[in-house]
């Protein structure tokens, strides 16, 4: 399960799965232009995730998240408009 939380008012998003699955975690934010916003690495993952990112600082425009748990991935399109 996948939940994504916008905050337009404090610039944060808040993540949060559960993955039945185990391996390891990559989480991982781009800019469409292909920067890297966020990333996090987490070995031998199993259970849940939760974590808070700050946007507040990045400009408004179009992101990808993509979740990789083991062999399995998983990619969402985010849009922070103002």
């Amino acid at each position: 399960s996948l939940a994504i939380f916008p905050d337009p008012g404090q610039g944060t998003l808040r993540l949060s799965f559960t993955s039945a699955d185990a391996g390891d975690l990559s989480v991982t934010l781009f800019s469409a232009a292909g920067g890297m916003v966020f990333e996090e690495r987490i070995m031998e993952f199993s259970g849940s995730y939760t974590r808070e990112l700050a946007l507040y600082h990045h400009p408004y425009g179009t992101y990808y998240l993509q979740i990789r748990v083991g062999d399995k991935s998983f990619c969402r399109k985010l849009i922070k408009a103002d």
